[in-house]
């Protein structure tokens, strides 16, 4: 990784926010105002090396301990609490491990957090008469998320969906919605759902947003969603490329295939399911090829393949 792909990578976590209170040579990450990370940015004078780049995070003190043996290239920090604080020379290190690092002190300083301001997640799981839907995709992206921000959790007592759902056979058409964070399952609470009707969608554009885990902080999303210009829902673009709406991933059809956008803001269960059973296949899709698809569809947890589909005459510009 290089020090933008750190500093988006890190930005692209719930919540986090980014000043420089120690002068212009270092960038600090925070939740909720709490520093868990500092990107030096090659300059000032220094009595370590300076010509490698690195950051400092917060780390576990026996995480910090079993990192620097494993690599060289992990160190105790030169300005924070050694037993706390790691330098992390990123470039001389796997893309996967430097996000897990940044992840796992994402997850350290979100645990000290009071309850009420921490990130939380969610999973919004069917229940169709009686029955939950497509519970090990959700399963399989919850545990994904656990282990990306709360390892210890994932050692000690991940959740099991199948455990906390209950459904009764009155649940015609319901709405499940577990919510969870650094201790675990805080939330399960059940409602009656009924599909929107959408019939015209807006494209907006932004290059910097990141949804990557479903997260009940949707605040970046509802800004864009203000921008649809008296349409039903957005379409959301991203370097050129078609990602999603703010609220379901999406396939158009070009004549031979269903295909989805291969980068996607979420990667969603039903997309999942899709995927796994050959009815989409992933491609880089353009705001052209949009315009010139046959058919277009929306769908999520709650909305199944063919359920929502919309005319590409409904697509603003």
């Amino acid at each position: 990784m290089n020090i933008e792909q750190v500093r988006e990578f890190t930005l692209s976590l719930p919540c986090v926010t980014e000043d420089q209170p120690f002068g212009p040579d270092n960038v600090t990450f925070r939740v909720e105002g709490k520093i868990f990370m500092c990107l030096w940015l090659g300059s000032g004078n220094y009595n370590i090396d300076c010509s490698r780049q690195r950051f400092a995070c917060k780390l576990a003190p026996e995480r910090n301990d079993e990192l620097r043996e494993q690599h060289a290239a992990i160190t105790p920090a030169f300005h924070w609490n050694k037993r706390h604080w790691s330098d992390v020379y990123f470039e001389q290190l796997e893309t996967e491990l430097v996000e897990t690092i940044i992840c796992e002190s994402y997850g350290v300083m979100v645990s000290k957090l009071p309850k009420a301001r921490q990130p939380k997640f969610v999973e919004t799981i069917k229940i169709s008469n009686g029955k939950a839907a497509n519970l090990p995709y959700h399963q399989a992206r919850m545990e994904r998320t656990i282990h990306h921000f709360f390892p210890q959790l994932a050692l000690s007592a991940m959740p099991h969906l199948q455990d906390l759902i209950t459904t009764k056979d009155s649940m015609l058409l319901f709405k499940a919605r577990v919510v969870y964070g650094a201790h675990g399952v805080e939330l399960v609470e059940y409602a009656p759902y009924s599909m929107r009707q959408i019939s015209t969608l807006k494209i907006v554009y932004d290059d910097t947003i990141s949804y990557s885990y479903k997260c009940t902080n949707r605040s970046v999303l509802n800004a864009l969603t203000a921008q649809k210009a008296g349409c039903d829902e957005i379409i959301i673009v991203k370097n050129n490329l078609i990602t999603d709406t703010s609220f379901t991933n999406l396939a158009i059809f070009d004549g031979n295939n269903w295909l989805t956008p291969k980068h996607p803001l979420l990667h969603g269960t039903q997309r999942a399911l899709l995927l796994d059973n050959g009815l989409i296949k992933e491609a880089d899709i353009t705001v052209d090829d949009l315009m010139k698809a046959k058919r277009i569809r929306l769908f999520n947890a709650m909305i199944d393949f063919g359920e929502r589909e919309v005319e590409p005459s409904g697509i603003k510009l």
